[in-house]
């Protein structure tokens, strides 16, 4: 099972308020939703006012949940539009001012039931870990990348997708003349596979224009803000809450895992790649 918790409808809202009270950043703004699940994020942004939404999604069955959700609401036809693949391989043409998400080959059969096995098991002792009082962690745990994320997901997708939307062709998905203003997101938190969080961010880093809102384990901020310091990236919390997940994994051994975690808001407009 991929490292994934659906956003609620209760923390969606507190995510948005935060950021269009304070900023004012989704109303009339082109949103990419990186990670977008049943498209609550997505819903919330075009209730707001924004002009589009684009949602990236790599599960195919929360993405036909965010399908079928548009049906309760009275959208225009194209102010939504979702894909599926992988958001690792995701990547703004500045040239042509289109999102290429090329078509990811998820078919292959791997093996390695064992490691992913001993992956969980690594994953449950840092969950007891965060549970403690005083929460001590490495901060750049974050940071730290084991295993390639895209490798991961054709392990954890055994029946294979090869499209990545309706429409799309050599991987283009859209054309954005405006750009992409602003990203939400509510990433896989790395405690599974590390630093695919942070590759989460720094793909939005590479794409918006004016602001990057993103959810992490409070944790892990300070790690966060030093790397996004090295792509020229400046970042601030919005707000802190506390996020009641309910067990979900097979690493979860509490009924209800009770993690504090803070909406980032980063600066983008500065932003240079950096080597590994």
């Amino acid at each position: 099972m991929l490292e994934q918790y659906a956003t609620s409808p209760n923390m969606a809202a507190h995510f948005l308020h935060a950021v269009e009270s304070k900023y004012g950043d989704i109303s009339e703004s082109v949103v990419l939703d990186l990670g977008c699940g049943t498209g609550v994020l997505s819903v919330g942004c075009l209730l707001l006012g924004c002009d589009r939404v684009v949602g990236i999604e790599y599960d195919k069955d929360a993405l036909a949940i965010a399908r079928e959700n548009l049906e309760n609401f009275d959208f225009e036809e194209g102010w939504v539009k979702y894909f599926q693949g992988d958001v690792t391989s995701l990547r703004w043409d500045a040239d042509t001012n289109t999102l290429i998400l090329p078509p990811a080959d998820l078919s292959e059969e791997e093996e390695g039931s064992e490691e992913e096995e001993s992956e969980e098991e690594e994953a449950s002792e840092e969950e007891e870990k965060e549970e403690g009082e005083d929460e001590e962690e490495d901060e750049d745990k974050g940071t730290a990348k084991s295993q390639n994320a895209s490798e991961l997901l054709k392990e954890e997708n055994k029946e294979g997708v090869n499209e990545v939307g309706e429409g799309a062709q050599n991987g283009v998905i859209g054309e954005y003349p405006e750009g992409i203003q602003i990203v939400v997101m509510n990433p896989p938190f790395g405690t599974k596979v590390r630093g695919i969080d942070m590759e989460f961010l720094e793909i939005a880093c590479s794409i918006a224009t004016t602001a990057v809102y993103s959810l992490h384990k409070t944790s892990t901020v300070q790690g966060i803000m030093r790397r996004a310091k090295k792509w020229n990236v400046t970042g601030e919390v919005v707000a802190e809450m506390r996020w009641q997940l309910p067990n979900t994994m097979k690493y979860h051994k509490r009924r209800v895992q009770d993690i504090a975690v803070s909406l980032l808001r980063f600066d983008p407009c500065m932003y240079r790649k950096i080597d590994a």
